[in-house]
């Protein structure tokens, strides 16, 4: 079952991010490595159908990794088609610069930037995506350029470069370009995920429209933003926030119903259902362990989760037993102590632990004094606000006030009546 559902969830994506995903998922599970590797070869080979260009190096490694021959024929047939292609695009390209044809420059960059991507040279692709700089003449070709280099950076694991072509590409957006608004906004997201921006990718997720649908499947599809979105909202929202801007969330539910294991943890951490809560994202750790853009942050996300929801147990406290709470979050009673402490110390909870007694025992406060203090302070902005309140009467009642003379215009001082 699992095995299936790793690959039906791979075959949602296009393109490079099928190729990407099915690299990590044989990396990280050995057990599904030979089928991954398979996959890789069938992608590739319905590239050679589509365009006649392909990645032989990954083909390469993908006959390897199963132990199986190389047809070593084919791979010089479709590098020999790919070089033919490039230099007869280079030639193209030298003519248009001698007749300062723009726009025939710019076409051919493009053509040769997506043929390199197609090779596997990201950043030969880059190269000629960047020198479309210099001759986009209309809003569309400025989209055109930098939803190619976004999408090279997302599926090379460098969304985090790509912040300045998103800004230029939203900013040459009309307001009919919904879709292409929805990807911008998703790949925002992926660009404060990778700058390990948490809660600005929360905020960037949640806004994502759902008619992103499957027209971004090279870089992200709908389930990826569900689980981004929460999973980053888990780690730096608060209850709150989690109701108003999560859960209430029209736009992001229909993302949500998507993944209904990620709609119950949402639910079962706002209800202070820790035990299920706890349990659900144990289930999901090596599901979230395959996930091509939270891999690389999600033994933070999930730390961080974890600490909230200790947090949000003692909150309504003014002491818990830590064998009752380990008992309810899984662990040993050492465990969570030493959990507790650095929680302490890191200012997150206003407790002390009795480690004899194994109680933790919120900090006490002499709520007297504290009323005390701040009467105190009441009164004395009070009594400074009269003092001002009294002199500007006794000021107004004998007519004083200050006037502009002619020695203040020449640099004396005012004059008073």
């Amino acid at each position: 079952v699992y095995m299936e559902f790793e690959v039906q969830d791979i075959a949602r994506y296009s393109g490079e991010g099928i190729l990407q995903r099915l690299q990590l998922v044989a990396e990280k599970q050995p057990a599904l490595a030979s089928k991954c590797w398979e996959m890789v070869e069938e992608e590739l080979m319905e590239q050679v159908n589509r365009t006649g260009i392909t990645n032989t190096a990954l083909y390469r490694t993908s006959r390897e990794k199963r132990n199986l021959p190389v047809d070593k024929t084919w791979i010089a047939q479709i590098e020999s088609r790919s070089s033919m292609k490039l230099e007869r695009l280079q030639n193209d390209l030298a003519m248009a610069h001698q007749n300062l044809q723009r726009n025939n420059v710019r076409s051919i960059l493009m053509e040769i930037g997506q043929i390199n991507a197609a090779k596997g040279f990201a950043s030969t692709a880059l190269k000629s995506f960047y020198r479309c700089r210099e001759y986009n003449s209309t809003p569309e070709h400025i989209i055109e350029m930098c939803m190619n280099i976004i999408k090279i950076q997302c599926c090379t694991g460098s969304a985090s470069r790509s912040q300045t072509y998103l800004s230029k590409a939203e900013n040459s957006l009309t307001p009919e370009d919904t879709v292409t608004r929805a990807q911008l906004q998703a790949a925002s997201g992926l660009v404060s995920l990778s700058s390990e921006n948490y809660k600005t990718a929360a905020h960037k997720f949640l806004e994502v429209p759902f008619c992103l649908g499957q027209t971004f499947s090279e870089v992200i599809i709908p389930q990826d933003v569900a689980t981004c979105g929460t999973l980053c909202a888990l780690a730096t929202f608060s209850r709150k926030e989690i109701k108003s801007l999560v859960l209430s969330n029209r736009s992001f539910k229909s993302f949500l119903e998507l993944v209904p294991h990620l709609q119950r943890l949402l639910t079962s951490f706002y209800q202070c259902n820790y035990s299920e809560f706890l349990t659900l994202l144990e289930q999901w750790k090596p599901i979230g362990a395959l996930d091509y853009y939270l891999n690389p942050h999600l033994a933070w996300l999930t730390r961080e989760i974890r600490n909230r929801a200790l947090v949000q147990y003692f909150s309504p406290y003014l002491s818990v037993s830590i064998r009752t709470m380990a008992e309810v979050f899984h662990c040993e009673v050492s465990q969570l102590e030493n959990e507790l402490s650095k929680l302490i110390m890191d200012g997150k909870i206003n407790a002390r632990i009795d480690s004899h007694n194994k109680v933790l025992l919120a900090a006490h406060t002499d709520k007297r004094a504290t009323t005390f203090q701040e009467a105190m302070k009441v009164g004395q902005e009070h009594q400074q606000e009269m003092a001002a309140f009294i002199l500007r009467a006794n000021l107004l009642k004998n007519s004083f006030a200050v006037e502009l003379g002619e020695r203040q215009v020449s640099g004396h001082a005012p004059m008073a009546s």
